[in-house]
Parts: structure tokens; sequence; C-alpha cells
């Protein structure tokens, strides 16, 4: 019977010899790629998750009227976001699978902010699994125009296009263009504020596959929509960005 003869990549064979730590097998595999053809838009994973409750009957789209990266780093994006169900009469707060509250509110429509932020995408071999890092900061972004159904965002801007990759043993595999929505409504009855967080939801893997240096027109997708949240149970730090206090100082007008 044949024997299975296993192989041993010759940088760890090096490494093996040289008593090299892993943390230098790392620094070998560190690596400076540029702009992959990958560039998907519309995912999700920007959303205050702690308490927040998917509603499963909500609906709401965007569409990018104009799209454009350019191979140095820039980019455009001129966006519509329709919310298609009727507006919210009852919030909902997450605790757990088997506790969630329903609040019933006077809701007021107040105001509308879009959150977006460029992240990349690196495969680990040989395993397959995907990780995710971040090119940009959380960009917070107030419309245009906004009333209770809808918003019209344009924006301009840039970022490195040079990607440190840096985790042992990954190459670069994409580009990903994160979008949510913050619907702003207050109780008419007491004034606390509620947050409806809508992100995106588009697939990084099985989205359309978009390119540097194209324009695109009409791109649309769809978020996934979920209760508001009273700002008592709100958790900005889960994301790192103060949305709560962006929002209160940049897009609301406190009486």
């Amino acid at each position: 019977m044949a024997k299975r003869i296993w192989r041993i990549p010759i940088f760890l064979l090096i490494a093996i010899i040289l008593g090299v730590s892993t943390t230098a097998v790392a620094v070998i595999y560190t690596q400076r790629v540029t702009l992959t053809p990958r560039i998907v838009l519309g995912t999700g994973h920007l959303v205050d998750g702690y308490h927040v409750a998917y509603g499963e009957n909500l609906k709401a789209g965007w569409t990018a009227q104009m799209f454009r990266l350019s191979s140095n780093g820039s980019f455009t994006l001129d966006l519509r976001f329709d919310y298609i169900s009727e507006n919210p009469t009852v919030g909902k707060v997450y605790y757990s699978q088997d506790n969630v509250s329903t609040l019933e509110v006077d809701f007021e429509y107040v105001t509308s902010v879009a959150l977006m932020q460029v992240g990349s995408v690196y495969k680990l071999e040989p395993w397959g699994d995907f990780v995710h890092g971040s090119v940009t900061g959380i960009i917070p972004i107030v419309p245009e125009f906004a009333d209770s159904k809808s918003c019209l965002i344009e924006y301009n801007g840039k970022f490195s296009p040079n990607v440190d990759v840096t985790k042992i043993m990954t190459q670069a595999y994409g580009l990903e263009f994160k979008l949510s929505w913050i619907r702003v409504f207050i109780d008419k009855n007491n004034g606390t504020f509620y947050y409806q967080w809508l992100q995106g939801n588009s697939d990084v893997w099985a989205g359309r596959k978009l390119e540097a240096d194209k324009t695109y027109n009409n791109l649309s997708g769809g978020f996934l929509v979920y209760y508001s949240i009273p700002e008592s149970v709100t958790s900005p730090s889960s994301m790192g960005f103060d949305y709560v206090q962006w929002i209160r100082e940049n897009a609301l007008t406190i009486p």
C-alpha cells in the first residue's frame, strides 16, 4: 500500500529549521496590494446590534443613481433610500430570543442619517475562510433631502488604495461598501427619541461584482429593517462610533 507523503511548504520548513516564530512567518507573508476587481456595494454589518429586533415584514431599498470608484481610491455616490412599509407604530427591544419587548409609541418622524464604511475582505488560505477589515472609519452623512419615507445622499470620498495584508496566509479578495440608514423618531407623549436601523443586504460573496474606473447607474439593493429602539437601550460603543451623540449634534434641533 502506497504511503501518503505529506509535503511541508518551503517557508514553514525554513521557519522550523531556523526556529523562527509564527510572528516572523506572518511578516514574511505581509504584502501590499492594490484595488482588487471585486467591489460590492450595499453590504451590511454596520448596525447597533445589541437590542434591535429584525422586522421580517418591514421593507426598504436603496438605489445608487450613480457610483464610481477610481483606482486612486476616490469614489462618488449618488444614493436614494426608500422606506416601502408603513411607518412604525411600535418599537421593539431585543433582550434574548425569548424576550422581545414591544412598546406602543405615538411616533413622529424627525430626521434621517446615513452611515457608510469601506471595508476590505481577505481570504484565509488554505481553509477558504474570510476575514473582514476596515479601509475607512464610519462615515456619517446628513442627506441632501429627507422626509418620512425617503432620502437623497450625495457623497465624494477618498481612501488609500493600498491595503496592508498582515494576517498569516491571507490574500486580498475584495472591497465592500457598507451602507446603513438610521431613521429617527420622537415619542410625541414624552419626548423620547427612537432610532430605527436599516442595514445593507448585499452579499460580499454573491453580490454584483463591480470594477474600478467604471461609472455605474441605477444599481439597487435592499435593506434589512429593524424596529425602532428607544435611546435608553442604544449601544454606540458596540460600533466604536457614538451615532446618538453625532446625530444630536449634527442632525437634530433639540428644543
